[in-house]
This record gives C-alpha cells, sequence and structure tokens, in this order.
C-alpha cells in the first residue's frame, strides 16, 4: 500500500513499523540515524497514536544494538515500542522446511543459499516468558505487546485458505 493511501485504510488499525523489512531499519543499518529518525516520523505524522516501533530479537549479531537504537529513535520521536519476533514458522524444529520453502521460492538449491536463509531458528513463535527474557531490558515494548494483543480480536480457528481453481483441460472438471 502506497504511503500516500495508507491514511485512507488505517481508520481502527494498529501499525507496527521498523521491522526487520523496513525502511527504517534499513537506513538504521547504513548507519543513517537521520534517515531513521525521517522514516518514522514521516509515518507518525500520518498514523498518529496508532504507529509503534516494533523490535525483534532472534539472536542474530547485532540484534540487541538495533532494537536499542530503533528505541532511542521512537523516545525522541514519543513513540511507543513493541516486541514482536517477526515469526516464520510455529516452532524451531520447522526451519528446515522453512529453508526448503524459501529455495524453492528462490529458485536455489540448499547449498546455494548461503546467506539468503535465517541465521537460525529463532524466528519461531515465542512464548511470554521467552519474549520478556529477551526484551528484559525494554520492558515498555513487552507491556506495548500485552497492550496491542488485549486489543487484537483474533482467533486462529477463523483463518481460512482458499485455494485458487485449477486450471483443468476442457472435459476434465470435477
Amino acid at each position: 500500500l502506497a504511503r500516500d493511501r495508507l491514511g485512507l485504510h488505517a481508520r481502527g488499525l494498529h501499525f507496527l513499523v521498523g521491522g526487520p523489512r523496513s525502511a527504517a531499519l534499513r537506513a538504521l543499518g547504513q548507519s543513517d540515524m537521520e534517515e531513521a529518525e525521517r522514516s518514522l516520523s514521516e509515518l507518525r505524522e500520518l498514523l498518529g497514536d496508532r504507529l509503534s516501533v516494533e523490535l525483534t530479537r532472534q539472536l542474530s549479531p547485532g540484534d540487541r544494538q538495533r532494537s536499542l537504537a530503533m528505541a532511542a529513535i521512537a523516545r525522541k520521536l514519543d513513540l511507543p515500542v513493541v516486541a514482536t519476533n517477526d515469526v516464520a514458522f510455529h516452532a524451531p524444529e520447522k526451519k528446515p522446511l522453512h529453508d526448503l520453502l524459501r529455495c524453492i521460492r528462490l529458485g536455489v538449491t540448499l547449498e546455494e543459499a548461503g546467506r539468503k536463509l535465517l541465521p537460525n531458528a529463532e524466528a519461531h513463535l515465542k512464548g511470554p516468558r521467552e519474549m520478556a527474557m529477551l526484551f528484559r531490558d525494554l520492558p515498555e515494548a513487552i507491556a506495548r505487546t500485552l497492550e496491542l494483543s488485549a486489543a487484537v480480536k483474533f482467533r486462529l480457528c477463523d483463518v481460512r485458505y482458499a485455494y485458487p481453481a485449477p486450471d483443468l483441460p476442457a472435459g476434465n472438471e470435477a
């Protein structure tokens, strides 16, 4: 969704920005604090108090430092921080399957994939205690996570996948 249209669809939604694929975190990774701040500031103008800065820690090199830098920018802009995990699979033992699916998507073998795969199995769904330990130095991030999760009405059983209709040759329809 283009930024200029974001405000048109924002009513009743909460927005998390600053995660692993965000412009702000990319700028921070290039040591451009001003650009990271500008990116978050623009979104703050557009979304107001529906915006939170997402912090993730998956035990990758530099995770803690990046999250602390993002938290500092958030404080400067008076934005709340929220602890997340950018979940890719529900349990650590599902990482090999995730790697395989990623390789298929990228059109490479497991041997060729290299850094295109996650470095560890930490992108799994974590429980409250584990998240609290990861973010023990940022209790406000855990508090905001609990606040937002209490406001969300979601049940996994309500999620249904609609398979596309198969493109069958004439005469082979079911």
